[in-house]
C-alpha cells in the first residue's frame, strides 16, 4: 500500500498533469528517482510489518504462556543456527553456502557458546543489506535477537516472504532501469553503490565484476581516475575528495564532461529523501554536434553578413563618389556654359539697344529672349544639382517682405506687358523670418510659371494673414488651370502639363517644393480647370525692428544717358569674349574701361580705377577675390568692386562679402548691373 501511494503521488499524478498541459513532462531522471523511492519505501514498510507482527505475537504468547521465564539474553545475542536459517532465506544461495562453509570451518572464531560473534553479525548485516537494505537488515537481526527462539518459525516465514517480495520489486525496478537510455547510479546513505543499469556500464566500458553492490563511490572514482575518465586535473585525489564531499552534502549538480574518445556526457545528480544519492548520465554528443554546427552556421552567416555589408558600404561609397563626381561635373559644366552665355547675353543686350527703331530690333529681342530662356534652363539644372548634393545651405534672417516682392514684380511686369498681361501687386509692410535668397527663388519660379502659362488676363501676387505669426504669399493666375488628378504630379521632376508651353525642363515646381521643404515653408496649390491656379507658401512672420533697403529701379531711362560718364572701370576677366562684351557695354555707358586677365596685367596699367568688375575663376587657379586683395594692398586704397561669377555657391557669396565685394551672378544682365550700381550709389 505504501509503495502504491508513492507511485501514485510521485509518478502517476505528475504524468496526468503533464498530459493536460498543467505541468511540464517529467524527465527520465525524475521518473527514475520517483520509481526507486517508491520501491524502497514499499520494501521498508513491508519488512517492518513482517518483522514486528511476529515479535508482537511472540511477546503476547510469552506473557500468557510463560510468565515465569528467565531473563532475556544480552542484546543481539543470536544463535548461529537461527542466523543461518535467516540468511538462508534472505541471501542468495551461493552467498549463503559460502557463509555456512566458512562458519563450519571456524566455529570458535565466529561463535560463543552457540551465539554469533559481533564481527559475524556485522558481516551478515552487510550481506543482508545488499539484498534488503541496511534498515531492514538491522530490524531483522534485532527481531530474532529479541525473540530468543520463540516464534522464530513465524519470523522466518515473514522474512522469507519479505525477501521474495523485495526480490520481486528489485527485479521490476532493475528491469525498468535497464530500459532507460540514460545511465543511472543509485548510492546509499554511506555513498556505496546500491543500484545501476547496463547503460551506465556500457557508457564507461566497465569490465565485468568491477562495479559491485556496496562498493564505495570513492573507490569507483579512483578507478575512473586511473582510466583517465575524470579528465586532466592537477591533484587527482583532491578532485575525488571534493566530488565525494559534494555528494555527501546532498547538493544537486549538473555537469558536462568531454571524454577522451570525443563523447560528451551530461551528469545530473540529486539527493534522495531519507539519504542516498542518484546520478544520471546522458550521452549528449549528437546534441553538442548539432549545437556546434549551429554555432558554425551562425559564425558563417555573420561573416557573410559582414562581407555583404562591406560590399554594400563599398557600393554606397562608389555611388556617393559617382554622385559627387556628377555634382562636380555639373558645377564645372555650368560654370563653363555660363561663360559664353554671359558674353552672348551682353552682346544681345547691346544689340537690342543699338537696333531700337530698326527692322533688326525684333530679331535682336528674340535673340535675347532665347538666351534668357537657355539661361533659365541652365540655372534650374544647377539649382537641382545643389539641392540633391545637399550643398544648398539656409541662412535665415529678419527682413521686409516687400524688399523681395517689389523687385520680382518689376522684373516680371515687363515680361507680362509683352503678353498683354496685367501683373497686380499691393505693397506690403509685413516682415518675415526666412532666407531672402531662397524665398525669392521660390516666388520667382511661381511667377515665371504663372506668366508662362497665362495667355490673357492677370497675375496677382499678394500677402494674406493666416494666423498671428504666419502669413501666406499667394500667386494667382487666370491660366488654363490644372486637373485635380494632377495636382500632386506637377511637383515631380520633368513633369509638364502643357507641351505647347514647354520652354523649360519641368523643374520649376520641383525646385519650389525642395526649397520649401528646406525652409520648412509649406506650399499649397488650388486650381480650377479653365479658370486659373493659385499657389501659396506659408512663411513665419517677424516682429523685429529692421532697416528697410529700398531699391530704386528705373530701367526706362534713355539709353543715350551716359551712366558711367568719366568713371574708370577695371574689368578682370580671363574669357576674351566676355571681357570684350563687358568692355563694349561699359564703354557704351560712358566709362573708361581697362581690361586685364591677371593681377600682373592689372598692376601694369598703372592706374587706380573707380570700380572693379572681377571674375572669380581666373587662370592658373587664381581667384578674383585674392587679386582684389592684392591690388587694394598695392594701391593702399579700398577700391569698390563687384564679383561677377557663374559660381553660385553660398561659400563664394560669403567670401565676397568678407572681402567687401558686391556679388552679381553670371550671365551679366545690364538691368541687374544698373540696379546694383544705383543701389550702392556707385554711379
Amino acid at each position: 500500500l505504501a509503495g502504491f501511494i508513492g507511485w501514485v503521488v510521485w509518478m502517476l499524478y505528475p504524468s496526468l498533469l503533464s498530459s493536460y498541459y498543467f505541468n511540464p513532462i517529467p524527465s527520465d531522471h525524475e521518473l527514475a528517482t520517483s520509481y526507486v523511492l517508491s520501491l524502497v519505501i514499499n520494501c521498508v514498510v513491508y519488512v517492518l510489518v513482517a518483522a514486528l507482527l511476529p515479535v508482537a505475537k511472540a511477546n503476547h504468547e510469552k506473557e500468557h504462556l510463560q510468565p515465569d521465564s528467565p531473563a532475556e539474553e544480552p542484546e543481539l545475542a543470536i544463535p548461529v543456527s537461527d542466523l543461518l536459517s535467516l540468511t538462508e532465506r534472505v541471501l542468495e544461495p551461493r552467498v549463503h553456502a559460502t557463509l555456512a562453509r566458512q562458519l563450519s570451518g571456524n566455529d570458535t572464531g565466529n561463535s560463543r557458546q552457540g551465539y554469533a560473534s559481533q564481527g559475524l553479525l556485522v558481516r551478515v548485516e552487510k550481506l543482508m543489506a545488499g539484498q534488503i537494505g541496511h534498515p531492514s537488515a538491522r530490524l531483522l537481526l534485532t527481531a530474532i535477537a529479541d525473540s530468543q527462539g520463540r516464534g522464530f518459525s513465524n519470523l522466518v516465514h515473514w522474512v522469507e516472504e519479505a525477501s521474495q517480495s523485495f526480490q520481486f520489486n528489485h527485479e521490476v525496478l532493475m528491469s525498468s532501469v535497464q530500459h532507460i537510455q540514460q545511465g543511472i547510479v543509485v548510492l546509499d546513505q554511506s555513498l556505496n553503490m546500491l543500484a545501476w543499469n547496463d547503460s551506465y556500464l556500457d557508457m564507461f566500458n566497465y569490465p565485468a565484476g568491477v562495479v559491485q553492490v556496496g562498493m564505495p563511490i570513492k573507490d569507483l572514482l579512483q578507478y575512473n581516475a586511473r582510466r583517465g575518465l575524470l579528465g586532466e586535473v592537477g591533484n587527482m585525489q583532491e578532485e575525488i575528495d571534493k566530488r565525494v564531499q559534494y555528494m555527501a552534502a546532498g547538493s544537486e549538480y549538473k555537469y558536462v564532461r568531454k571524454q577522451a574518445d570525443g563523447r560528451v556526457i551530461e551528469l545530473n545528480g540529486s539527493p534522495l529523501p531519507g539519504g542516498g544519492y542518484v546520478t544520471t548520465y546522458s550521452d549528449i554528443t549528437a546534441y553538442i554536434k548539432i549545437q556546434d554546427q549551429l554555432e558554425q552556421a551562425k559564425t558563417e552567416l555573420e561573416a557573410r553578413v559582414a562581407h555583404r555589408t562591406k560590399q554594400l558600404e563599398v557600393a554606397k561609397q562608389e555611388a556617393d563618389q559617382a554622385n559627387l563626381s556628377k555634382t562636380k561635373f555639373l558645377a564645372a559644366a555650368g560654370h563653363d556654359l555660363m561663360q559664353p552665355f554671359n558674353a552672348a547675353t551682353l552682346f544681345a543686350s547691346m544689340l537690342v539697344q543699338k537696333t531700337s527703331g530698326t527692322e533688326l530690333h525684333s530679331m535682336s529681342e528674340g535673340l535675347l529672349h532665347s538666351l534668357n530662356s537657355a539661361e533659365s534652363l541652365l540655372t534650374s539644372l544647377l539649382d537641382m544639382t545643389r539641392l540633391e548634393s545637399g550643398r544648398l545651405t539656409v541662412q535665415k534672417s529678419h527682413f521686409a517682405l516687400d524688399d523681395v516682392l517689389a523687385g520680382l514684380v518689376n522684373e516680371f511686369k515687363i515680361i507680362g506687358e509683352q503678353k498683354s498681361l496685367t501683373l497686380r501687386y499691393v505693397p506690403t509692410t509685413v516682415k518675415v523670418y526666412s532666407d531672402p535668397k531662397l524665398l525669392r527663388r521660390i516666388i520667382q519660379n511661381l511667377l515665371s510659371n504663372a506668366v508662362r502659362y497665362t495667355e490673357s488676363g492677370a497675375v496677382l501676387i499678394g500677402v494674406r494673414h493666416r494666423s498671428a505669426d504666419k502669413i501666406d504669399i499667394a500667386v494667382i493666375d487666370t491660366g488654363p488651370g490644372i486637373p485635380e488628378n494632377q495636382l500632386q504630379d506637377i511637383f515631380n521632376e520633368f513633369h509638364q502639363l502643357d507641351q505647347q508651353h514647354n520652354q523649360g525642363l519641368g523643374l520649376g515646381l520641383t525646385i519650389v517644393e525642395r526649397i520649401s521643404q528646406l525652409l520648412v515653408h509649406p506650399v499649397r496649390v488650388a486650381s480650377q480647370t479653365g479658370k486659373g491656379t493659385g499657389f501659396s507658401i506659408t512663411v513665419e512672420r517677424s516682429f523685429e525692428t529692421i532697416q528697410r533697403h529700398t531699391e530704386v529701379v528705373s530701367d526706362k531711362r534713355s539709353d543715350s544717358v551716359k551712366l558711367l560718364e568719366g568713371r574708370r572701370i577695371l574689368v578682370i576677366e580671363n574669357d576674351e569674349q566676355i571681357s570684350s562684351a563687358m568692355e563694349a557695354l561699359l564703354a557704351d555707358w560712358g566709362a573708361q574701361v581697362m581690361v586685364a586677365r591677371t593681377c600682373e596685367e592689372a598692376l601694369a596699367l598703372n592706374s587706380i580705377p573707380d570700380l572693379m568688375l572681377v571674375d572669380y575663376h581666373l587662370d592658373h587657379g587664381e581667384t578674383g577675390i585674392n587679386v582684389v586683395r592684392h591690388l587694394r594692398e598695392h594701391w593702399q586704397q579700398a577700391v569698390p568692386g563687384i564679383l561677377n561669377t557663374a559660381n553660385r555657391h553660398d561659400g563664394v557669396r560669403d567670401e565676397a562679402r568678407e572681402a567687401g565685394l558686391l556679388y552679381l551672378p553670371k550671365p551679366l544682365k545690364p538691368a541687374a548691373l544698373k540696379r546694383l550700381l544705383r543701389q550702392h550709389k556707385l554711379l
